[in-house]
């Protein structure tokens, strides 16, 4: 499913905000972020619609913080 041409990765590791309060395009490419088990809110990031031009990128968001304990 996944392959070369991602344009952002994030994996298993103890972030707790991407503060990315500035992002408003991405390239082409694959959206990962996964197992990062202190990681909030990135479920709530309409990934797609920051994608310049093709739109057709994968993006897997899964195994973060759950959104019920975020902001607590």
């Amino acid at each position: 499913m996944l392959s070369n041409g991602q344009v952002i990765r994030i994996v298993a590791t103890r972030l707790r905000s991407l503060s990315l309060k500035s992002l408003v395009q991405l390239g082409g490419g694959n959206v990962i972020i996964e197992s990062n088990v202190e990681l909030c809110y990135v479920s709530s990031v309409n990934w797609t619609s920051l994608r310049l031009g093709d739109k057709s990128g994968n993006t897997l968001i899964r195994h973060n913080r759950n959104p019920a304990l975020c902001g607590r």
